[in-house]
């Protein structure tokens, strides 16, 4: 997406009301774990990072302030997710390898090609610690995250990296969770269906599978 396309992106919309510092990348050719890996380093070692998607509104007034709370609470901190045990196997999305009764969190979405009507996907009680994360946000408390040295796998470029970096961060004894932040995601999940994704399965299983 370039800069001029970005201008009209959910995520661009919201930035402004935030009150936040952040950086944009546009033009991206690379995977995510690439771009991600920059910016895991000592400069940023006293802040609350967010990764967050293009195609996500943050809508909740107190973002800043829950995001401090949270981060009094876990390491690493998503909108949905689920506690283990897992079962990472193929089909592999974070929701299909853990137990319906363990998951966690909420997230709005526009119904198909509304601009304005919402329905709300709730998976759980939140916040709650969990073993896996959706990487649509991530909120990494940088001094944690950088005394373990966990990086994100760049062997997947999109898909499954959210779910690599969560193994690893959970085997590095990070606290993982979720936490009630107002969000509106525009994605529905349909990657699953392409070629692309089934592929990164097939990589994410044999390398991480049980």
């Amino acid at each position: 997406m370039n800069k001029e396309n970005f201008k009209n992106s959910d995520l661009a919309k919201c930035l402004p009301k935030l009150n936040i510092e952040h950086e944009i990348i546009y033009e991206n050719k690379e995977g995510l774990p690439t771009i991600y890996n920059r910016y895991l380093t000592y400069s940023h070692a006293n802040k609350i990072l967010v990764f967050v998607h293009h195609d996500v509104i943050i809508e909740d007034l107190f973002f800043v302030e829950k995001l401090n709370e949270a981060i009094q609470l876990f390491d690493v901190v998503g909108l949905v997710g689920t506690a283990g045990p897992l079962q990472i196997k193929s089909p592999s999305g974070w929701h299909l390898v853990g137990n319906r009764a363990n998951f966690s969190g909420a997230v709005a979405h526009f119904a198909p090609n509304q601009s304005t009507e919402r329905w709300m996907s709730s998976f759980g009680v939140t916040p709650k610690k969990c073993e896996l994360l959706d990487g649509v946000f991530l909120a990494l408390n940088m001094e944690k995250v950088l005394a373990t040295d966990v990086m994100f796998d760049e062997d997947f470029s999109f898909h499954h990296y959210d779910m690599s970096f969560c193994i690893r961060a959970t085997k590095a004894k990070l606290k993982l969770g979720t936490y009630p932040i107002w969000t509106t995601h525009r994605g529905l999940g349909d990657s699953i269906d392409t070629d692309a994704w089934r592929e990164s399965d097939k990589r994410f299983v044999s390398k991480y599978g049980n």
